[in-house]
């Protein structure tokens, strides 16, 4: 299994480097390790990290803000809000106007004489693009967030995959996905991870495309 760019937090040179690593043997299992550590740190944080552009619906509720599932939010590209859900251009939100983005939590808020959302049932849409990048150097992922993964992949590469695999709670052999549970995250990683942690799920998500 290769590396999964689009979710991977750290790259595969950075892990060999922490792990101190030489050489390419390893190079598919350490990709597989950091595909799976990475969406175990992205569940614990209960969002998506790694910078991608989003399409998601939401349910309007009637109060003056929304909250985006995937934050820290970089741009939006365009928000609709359309009980029809045909979302034409008569029912786009001028956002550069009329909606106050805090991007570091990803909240929408009225403004400009808007004065709530329109309650409904996924009648609002959003296009945004959200996230940290991972360039090995000058990427904008947290170092706490790098620094965590690594942690968890030490030691799931150590003691995981070096003594038979024996923390690994599922695994297919074929195409070498792996899985780990929460209680692999080490109390130290989970230490660096808790202020970056989403411990309210955004209301009134309902899907995304």
């Amino acid at each position: 299994m290769n590396l999964d760019t689009t979710k991977a937090l750290i790259t595969l040179d950075e892990a060999k480097e922490y792990l101190k690593v030489s050489g390419t043997a390893d190079d598919q299992i350490i990709s597989t390790l950091i595909n799976a550590v990475s969406g175990l740190v992205c569940g614990y944080l209960n969002r998506n990290l790694v910078r991608a552009t989003y399409t998601e619906y939401y349910s309007g509720d009637g109060s003056q803000s929304l909250m985006l599932r995937n934050y820290p939010v970089v741009s939006i590209t365009s928000i609709y809000e359309d009980d029809l859900r045909e979302w034409a251009s008569g029912a786009l939100i001028d956002h550069a106007e009329d909606i106050i983005i805090q991007k570091d939590s990803g909240l929408l808020r009225n403004w400009n004489g808007r004065a709530t959302w329109l309650t409904g049932h996924a009648n609002i849409k959003v296009i945004y693009v959200a996230g940290y990048t991972t360039d090995f150097d000058g990427g904008t992922m947290p170092n706490a967030i790098r620094l965590a993964t690594k942690r968890i992949l030490d030691q799931q590469y150590r003691h995981g995959y070096s003594n038979r695999k024996l923390d690994i709670s599922s695994e297919t052999t074929g195409d070498q996905s792996t899985s780990f549970r929460e209680a692999d995250i080490p109390r130290d990683a989970k230490a660096m991870l808790d202020p970056y942690r989403c411990l309210m799920s955004p209301p009134a998500f309902v899907y995304a495309d």
